[in-house]
C-alpha cells in the first residue's frame, strides 16, 4: 500500500510537470477539449492485435531512451535534474521556464536516438545478465526501503533539533533583556553610592569645623571667666563633655565613612542633621556670652545648656541609628543585586556555550541533507534499471498478460479522469504512443503532433511507464 501511495505521488508530481511543459506550447487546452471530444471513438475503433504491435513498438522506443540515458552521462544527468526539479512542483513563471530549458536540451540530447536502434541488438544478447541484474534490484529496492524509513527518522531530528533551537534563541533573548534591566539598576546603584560618598566627605569636613568652632569657643570662655572660678571649672568640664562627646560622634562619623566606601552608600539626611548641630552650637554660643554678661542666672543657663546638649546628644543618637540602618539596608540590597547579577552573568555563560553548538548542528544538518541527495539520486538510477529490465523482459516474454493489465488500466484511468483536467490529455498521449496511432488515428482522437509535441509525448509516456512499472513491481 505504501509503496502504491508513493507511486500515486510521483504520477501527480509528472503530471504536474508536463502540465507546465504543456502550458508554454501555443493552443494546448484547445488541443485537449478535442482531444477529449473524440478520445472514446479512436479508443473503441481499435483491436487487440494492433495494441499489441504498437506496444511492441513503443517498447522499443522506450528501451532507445533508456539505452540513450545510460549510454550518455550528460542526458543522465539532465534527466536527473530534471526529475529533481519536478518533483519540488512548479508554483511559478521561473520555475516553467526552468523546466522549458531542461527540455529543450533532452530533446537536443535525444536527437541521436535513432542512430542508436542499431545498438538493440546487443542488448538483446545480455538479457540472461539483466535477468540476475533485475532479481539483485529487487533485492536492492527492499534495502532502499530501510535506507528511505530511516532518511525519515533523520528529518524528523532535525525537525526536533530546529524546535530546540529556537527555544534556545527565545530563552537568550529573555535572558539578555534581564541582563539589560539589572545592569540599568546598577548604574543607578552605582550613581547613588557616588553621591552619598560625596556627601559623606562633607560631612566630615563640617564635623571637622564643628571641633574648631567647639576649640575656639572652649578658648574664649576660659579667657572671659577668670572672674568666675568655680563657675568656669564646672563650664570646663561641661565643655570636655562636650568635646569628648563631638570627638566619639566625629569617630563614628569616620566610621560611617569608612562603612560607606565599603558598600558604596553614603546617608542623604546627615547633612541636615549636621545643620541642626550646628545652629545648636550657635545657641550655646550666645547663652556662654550671656553667662559672661550675667553671673548671677549662670548657673540656671548652664542647667538649660546641658539640658538643650543631653537634647541634641540625644536625637544626634538617633539619627545615628537611623543611619546605621538605612546603611545596612542599602549594603542587603546591593548584596542580593550583586547575587542576581552573577546569576545572570552565569545564565548568560550558560547561553552562549548552548549557542556555540549550532554551527556544529547546522553542519550535521547540511551532512544528513547531503546523504539525503545522494540516496535519492541512487533510488532514481536504480529505478531506470529496474524499468529497462522489466522493459527487456517483458519484450521477450511470449505471454502478452502485461500488455493487457497495462491497457487496461490506461483505459481505465482515462475514463475515470474527469473533463477539464490537463491528465486526462496525458493519457490519452501515452494510449496514442502505446497503441503506436498513426497520424490519422491521432487526429481523429483530437491529437496534434509536431516535432516537439511528439518528444514531449515520448518524454511524457517514459515518465508514465516508469511509475506503472514500479506500482506493478510493488
Amino acid at each position: 500500500m505504501a509503496k502504491k501511495k508513493n507511486s500515486n505521488n510521483k504520477n501527480k508530481k509528472h503530471a504536474k510537470a508536463e502540465t507546465a511543459v504543456h502550458e508554454s506550447q501555443p493552443d494546448t487546452h484547445t488541443k485537449e477539449s478535442a482531444a477529449e471530444e473524440n478520445a472514446e471513438e479512436a479508443i473503441t475503433s481499435e483491436d487487440g492485435p494492433t495494441a499489441v504491435d504498437g506496444g511492441e513498438e513503443v517498447a522499443e522506443e522506450v528501451e532507445v531512451l533508456q539505452e540513450t540515458g545510460v549510454d550518455s552521462p550528460s542526458s543522465q544527468d539532465q534527466g536527473v535534474q530534471t526529475e529533481e526539479k519536478v518533483s519540488e512542483g512548479v508554483s511559478d513563471d521561473s520555475r516553467v521556464k526552468e523546466l522549458e530549458d531542461e527540455v529543450s536540451k533532452l530533446r537536443l540530447a535525444n536527437e541521436g536516438v535513432e542512430q542508436l536502434q542499431k545498438e538493440l541488438e546487443q542488448t538483446k544478447e545480455s538479457k540472461e545478465k539483466i535477468q540476475v541484474q533485475y532479481d539483485a534490484l529487487l533485492a536492492r529496492i527492499g534495502s532502499m526501503k530501510s535506507v528511505f524509513t530511516k532518511m525519515k527518522e533523520h528529518e524528523l531530528e532535525l525537525e526536533e533539533t530546529k524546535d530546540q533551537l529556537e527555544q534556545y534563541e527565545k530563552q537568550n533573548f529573555q535572558l539578555k533583556q534581564k541582563s539589560q534591566h539589572f545592569e540599568k539598576e546598577n548604574s543607578e546603584l552605582s550613581k547613588t553610592v557616588e553621591l552619598l560618598k560625596t556627601e559623606g566627605h562633607d560631612l566630615n569636613a563640617e564635623c571637622d569645623r564643628l571641633s574648631a568652632e567647639l576649640r575656639n569657643l572652649r578658648s574664649e570662655y576660659e579667657s572671659k571667666d577668670s572672674g568666675y572660678t568655680s563657675e568656669k571649672s564646672q563650664l570646663e568640664s561641661i565643655n570636655r563633655q562636650l568635646s569628648s562627646q563631638l570627638e566619639r560622634l566625629k569617630q563614628s562619623n569616620e566610621e560611617y565613612i569608612v562603612t560607606i566606601e565599603n558598600n558604596k552608600n553614603v546617608n542623604m539626611s546627615l547633612n541636615n542633621e549636621i545643620t541642626t548641630l550646628q545652629d545648636q552650637i550657635s545657641e550655646l554660643n550666645k547663652v556662654i556670652k550671656q553667662l559672661e554678661a550675667d553671673g548671677e542666672s549662670h548657673l540656671n543657663e548652664r542647667s538649660q545648656l546641658q539640658a538643650k546638649y543631653e537634647k541634641l546628644s540625644n536625637e544626634f543618637k538617633v539619627s545615628s541609628e537611623k543611619h546605621v540602618e538605612s546603611l545596612n539596608a542599602l549594603q542587603t540590597e546591593l548584596q542580593s543585586s550583586s547575587d542576581k547579577y552573577e546569576e545572570l552573568v552565569n545564565l548568560n555563560a550558560k547561553q552562549r556555550d548552548d549557542c556555540a553548538r549550532i554551527p556544529q548542528l547546522e553542519q550535521e544538518l547540511k551532512e544528513k541533507q547531503l546523504q539525503i541527495g545522494k540516496l535519492r539520486h541512487e533510488a532514481v538510477i536504480l529505478n531506470e534499471h529496474l524499468t529497462k529490465a522489466l522493459q527487456l523482459i517483458k519484450k521477450n516474454s511470449a505471454s502478452e498478460q502485461v500488455d493487457k493489465e497495462l491497457v487496461t488500466n490506461l483505459f481505465i484511468s482515462f475514463l475515470t479522469i474527469p473533463r477539464g483536467d490537463t491528465k486526462k490529455f496525458e493519457v490519452l498521449q501515452l494510449i496514442s504512443n502505446y497503441l503506436g496511432w498513426n497520424d490519422e488515428q491521432k487526429l481523429q482522437a483530437g491529437l496534434s503532433h509536431n516535432t516537439s509535441s511528439r518528444v514531449n509525448s515520448r518524454e511524457s509516456f517514459v515518465s508514465l511507464w516508469t511509475e506503472y512499472l514500479e506500482k506493478e513491481s510493488s
